[in-house]
């Protein structure tokens, strides 16, 4: 073969050889594919040997040589072609010279040159009839290797995928007996199951999560741990934790604020209401409480509010009465030895009341909390009575809102606040008194 081959007079003629058979996992197909043509000169059949280069186009191209189009990929050249009658066979794009991507569906064409020469026109690259349907493949369906089931994953028109079901309601729809997802990473498995009545979420084969539509029960965890709800209610069998678990020992933890630890509640921020939506402190309780001990440890006297009237300064520690014309009302003490007096205003040098009783909205209620046993710091003149030592009875004086040591039991006869439990040798001061009226 010369190079003045009179290109005018090759006559060709191509086709693709592809895979008729059923398509495989185990064997995948490569991008090679088989072109066979038939080459002329001057009218008659080449035999002997050839060198072929091929290029890939998509377009057709005019002229000749060709022009026009783009170039997909490399050129291909084959060496020792033999050409036998005019008949050679050539396998094309074994080490996907053209691209990776050459044949996505639109139409490509071969520009062929014989030892140097290119030929025209451009070869159209046809699929035969095999390469367009792939069996069990429809163009939205796809059926198992066996052929059974037929459409086992199936596309409708508007891009819903059908797992077992030919009509998806969602953007993937799964419908079977069997397992009905699976995510693997390594040697760690989550199954996703939706059995009769039952739906399940397993890490390992080990349930951790379930669901029962009847009788609506739903269960974090499996065996005999975990947390379970029964028609609304909500049961604890082991930890559970939303939020942070900053507590190892937790048994549950809801938002980082609220932490339920054994026996123990403990709070860290935030009010709890019950009986109420607005509670006004940390525990606020609308109703009854009942409790078998309840210990105090922010006080340290049992008190009551009152309105507390006088023309001088009311202070915590100062010794109020019974304001006669007011009922329910007080008043500051001012005359010694006083039957009317009532107790100590708390709230002395930091000593607050431990427990208040008070009715709102009525005459039990009031601006004053004052003590009516229990311990508090009682402002105290010792110039009055003499000398104050632990153990002394203490009543009223004349020193408006003091107290002072009982000299006199007779007049003291229910005047008596209580027994000092601390020392004033002098002049006016605070003594701890433990109150009790008599």
């Amino acid at each position: 073969m010369r190079s003045s081959i009179q290109v005018g007079a090759l006559a060709w003629t191509a086709l693709v050889l592809t895979v008729v058979g059923p398509i495989r996992a185990q064997t995948p197909l490569g991008p090679a594919f088989s072109f066979q043509g038939r080459l002329k000169q001057n009218g008659q059949p080449v035999n002997g040997t050839v060198t072929l280069a091929f290029s890939l186009y998509d377009a057709a191209g005019a002229g000749s040589p060709p022009v026009g189009g783009n170039q997909l990929g490399v050129e291909q050249t084959v060496a020792g072609v033999g050409v036998t009658d005019g008949l050679f066979t050539v396998v094309l794009n074994s080490a996907g010279q053209f691209g990776t991507n050459a044949f996505d569906g639109n139409a490509r064409w071969l520009q062929i040159a014989v030892n140097g020469t290119v030929l025209a026109p451009r070869q159209p690259v046809n699929p035969a009839p095999y390469a367009l349907v792939v069996p069990g493949l429809d163009g939205h369906s796809l059926n198992a290797s066996d052929g059974n089931p037929q459409d086992a994953l199936y596309v409708d028109a508007a891009g819903r995928v059908g797992i077992g079901t030919t009509s998806p309601q969602s953007l993937l729809h799964i419908n079977g007996n069997e397992r009905s997802l699976r995510l693997q990473n390594g040697s760690q498995i989550y199954d996703f199951l939706a059995e009769p009545f039952l739906f399940r979420l397993r890490a390992n084969d080990k349930d951790i999560l379930r669901y029962e539509p009847v009788p609506d029960n739903f269960t974090l965890g499996g065996g005999s741990q975990g947390v379970t709800t029964a028609q609304g209610s909500v049961s604890v069998k082991s930890r559970l934790a939303v939020g942070t678990n900053v507590d190892q020992n937790w048994t549950v933890y809801l938002n980082g604020d609220t932490l339920i630890k054994g026996t123990k509640l403990i709070l860290d921020a935030g009010s709890i209401g019950v009986g109420t939506h607005n509670p006004q402190a940390k525990l606020h309780v609308v109703g009854t409480v009942r409790s078998s001990i309840v210990e105090i440890t922010g006080g340290a006297d049992l008190a009551e509010p009152f309105e507390v009237r006088g023309q001088q300064e009311v202070r915590p520690g100062m010794v109020v009465s019974i304001d006669p014309e007011h009922p329910g009302e007080l008043r500051l003490a001012t005359q010694a030895y006083d039957p009317t007096v009532a107790g100590v205003i708390s709230g002395a040098k930091g000593l607050s009341a431990g427990l208040v009783l008070r009715q709102e909205g009525t005459s039990a209620d009031g601006k004053h909390p004052v003590a009516l046993t229990g311990r508090v710091w009682c402002w105290c003149d010792a110039d009055a009575g003499g000398a104050i030592a632990p153990g002394s009875l203490l009543t009223t004086s004349d020193t408006p809102g003091h107290a002072m040591k009982v000299n006199d039991h007779a007049r003291a006869q229910g005047a008596v606040i209580g027994k000092a439990m601390s020392r004033l040798d002098k002049g006016q001061g605070l003594v701890l008194v433990l109150v009790n009226l008599q």
